[in-house]
């Protein structure tokens, strides 16, 4: 059986490009030794041309609304499915998310409207809806009361940035997550951790988006709660990339082998 590897383009993490790499290959190296036949490309080639023939699964890092085109009209199953890569652009993630408990209060707003008469928590994150990460400075900024926010949100509708995320600021320790469905978490960068804490709301947030290969930021709060300020579609692995490597060739055998 055949899979296709397609690396992220640089543009959507411009700071993660070499990790990004470094985990794809590993799984592709994983998967080869389980019997399976790699083909590897990248995103742009991808968006501009179609996926390859023969294929029985994409496994893929991409963000770009062409390349997830691509692969939706090839009809090959994927992972992440297209549907959850396109459900962790923030607006939607919030919209997707709200009233679930998981996430710190938010409010997705127009840049152009100010700040809305309902908001009060303060202080805030202001964050551009339109992207699953941060793609450059100011895309997330810190707002410790009304006019910090509206100056912000003009800031962003200056750029030609529509919508914006207001999420409360949480205090509390941050802590990273990865995880692989079928595995769980598979690292975090903070020890001591209760990782069953971590693992349910990570858990619960990937089925409601549709992940498999995933993670994200999770705050745990003064009071012993935790909430989940960030997830990514497919991260770095950085922390754990071998572990996390074998996870992820490891539900695609899994995957295939029900097809």
């Amino acid at each position: 059986m055949n899979i296709l590897l397609v690396r992220r383009s640089p543009r959507f993490s411009p700071h993660s490009t070499e990790a990004d790499s470094a985990i794809l290959d590993s799984v592709g190296r994983n998967l080869e030794q389980m019997g399976f036949g790699v083909t590897v490309t990248d995103e742009d080639s991808l968006a501009a041309g179609s996926v390859p023939d023969g294929m029985d699964a994409v496994l893929h890092m991409t963000r770009s609304e062409e390349a997830l085109e691509r692969i939706d009209i090839s009809g090959v199953p994927a992972v992440n499915g297209t549907a959850s890569v396109r459900a962790c652009v923030r607006g939607t993630l919030v919209r997707r998310l709200e009233g679930s408990g998981l996430i710190p209060e938010s409010m997705v707003c127009r840049t152009v409207h100010g700040v809305p008469a309902g908001w009060h928590s303060w202080p805030c994150w202001v964050k551009r809806a339109d992207s699953q990460a941060s793609l450059g400075t100011g895309d997330v900024s810190l707002a410790g009361n009304a006019d910090e926010c509206a100056g912000i949100m003009q800031t962003f509708g200056n750029r030609g940035i529509g919508e914006c995320v207001l999420q409360k600021h949480m205090s509390g320790r941050t802590v990273k997550f990865y995880a692989v469905k079928g595995a769980g978490i598979v690292g975090m960068d903070s020890e001591g951790t209760d990782i069953g804490l971590i693992g349910d709301i990570a858990e619960r947030a990937a089925a409601l988006l549709g992940l498999e290969v995933f993670g994200g930021d999770a705050v745990i709060c003064n009071d012993g709660s935790a909430v989940a300020v960030d997830i990514n579609d497919w991260p770095s692995f950085g922390v754990c990339r071998e572990r996390a490597a074998l996870a992820i060739a490891r539900l695609v055998s899994d995957k295939l082998r029900v097809l």
